[in-house]
């Protein structure tokens, strides 16, 4: 294949840091990776340049290239670039997080407006005006409200999760209470190579991979809520 052709299917996102998917629609922007490039005999490798405006929103932002068709996979990435905004843009960026936490009604429990926020109420305000202070605390209502829905949402995974963990209890009962004859018939086929895991153990196992990654991911959700709405009361407090 070409050169064009291969470059053609690259795809270069700009993502928020720590933002576990690829592809168009997790990105804040993409753009295909052809236009200006050339070849750099020096280092037998090819340069280009892909321009990108910076987000409205501050934070952490990061480069990933992938496969336009396959975007599972990060081909490369960039160091973090952090975005901060001045004080004559206050205004108009914290009325579009404002705007962004009201139309995110379907995913109540986004975290990206948490952050967005936290970091702008960074910024060092020499006249604050009455529009900008009501934009803020309608930011600080509407923070409130995500961390509320991550509240519940805790709640009912973790019940979910109480659910699954009595079901395992009660696959390991059976799986301990099966006879000596299915033990001695393990014990050959282990020592045969030949060993195969029975249909309760197989759904114990895949049981118990679920709890753990369920519990693991819950409590990572409910904690990184908690210390993003920590954080934007820290950066009230201090500016």
């Amino acid at each position: 294949a070409s050169l064009e052709a291969v470059l053609s299917k690259l795809t270069l996102g700009l993502f928020r840091r720590g933002c576990t998917e690829n592809g168009m629609q997790a990105s804040i922007v993409s753009k295909s990776v052809i236009g200006e490039y050339w070849k750099d005999n020096a280092s037998e490798s090819v340069r280009g340049k892909v321009p990108f405006y910076s987000p409205r929103t501050p934070g952490h932002v990061v480069f990933r290239l992938f496969w336009e068709d396959n975007p599972l996979y990060t081909l490369a990435t960039g160091p973090a670039i952090l975005v901060r905004v001045t004080e004559q843009d206050f205004d108009n960026s914290i009325r579009f997080i404002l705007s962004n936490f009201k139309g995110k009604k379907s995913n109540p429990t986004s975290l990206s407006s948490l952050h967005s926020l936290a970091t702008i109420l960074e910024t060092q305000l020499a006249r604050p005006n009455d529009s900008a202070a009501r934009a803020t605390w309608g930011c600080i209502q509407e923070a409130r409200k995500v961390l509320e829905a991550c509240a519940h949402e805790h709640e009912r995974t973790s019940s979910k999760l109480e659910s699954l963990e009595e079901n395992v209890e009660e696959l390991k009962k059976q799986v301990e209470g099966e006879g000596s004859d299915a033990i001695e018939t393990s014990s050959a086929d282990a020592y045969s190579g030949d060993g195969q895991l029975s249909e309760a153990e197989m759904e114990l196992k895949e049981k118990v991979r679920s709890l753990m990654s369920g519990r693991a991911s819950c409590e990572r959700k409910w904690r990184d809520s908690q210390l993003a709405f920590a954080g934007i009361l820290r950066a009230v407090v201090a500016n």
